[in-house]
């Protein structure tokens, strides 16, 4: 009984290290694509599903780390997705309306990735978009970035 809590804590801590890292390398990207002050920047991010344990840690990491680099928290949105990808969609589409200035994307279909991506770039946003352990960026310059 006490080598699997032992086990079961360091699956836990192994778990918030991984978030941690995926919405360092999100916000690295989002910090990147944008320039000068960060505090009136506006981030849309889209999260598939906040029941996923690991994705409410990411958000909450995200979120962290993006308000350490001069976001200001009260411009970050963070939408769940609800397993939808007509619902994601929507929400991506409403960011794009609100003119946000950087999108983070966690695809509810990963096939929609690609679709996701050139509709924010066609309304001139820097997506960035997280789909299992790799995130593509295309940032403003037109260089495409991919972190793992």
């Amino acid at each position: 009984m006490c080598g699997s809590k032992t086990a079961e804590t360091t699956k836990g801590a192994e778990t918030t290290a991984a978030a941690s890292e995926k919405a360092e390398e999100g916000s690295k990207a989002a910090a990147e694509a944008v320039s000068g002050d960060l505090s009136d920047k506006k981030v849309g991010i889209c999260i598939y599903q906040f029941s996923d344990n690991f994705m409410t840690l990411f958000r909450t990491e995200l979120e962290n780390y993006l308000v350490s680099k001069g976001f200001k928290k009260e411009n970050i949105k963070i939408m769940d997705g609800a397993n939808d990808q007509a619902t994601q969609t929507n929400q991506i589409q409403n960011f794009i309306t609100d003119k946000v200035d950087v999108l983070i994307v966690n695809p509810v279909n990963s096939s929609s990735a690609a679709t996701i991506t050139d509709m924010v770039e066609a309304a001139g946003i820097p997506p960035f978009t997280s789909t299992e352990s790799r995130i593509r960026t295309k940032r403003r310059d037109g260089k495409r970035t991919i972190g793992t």
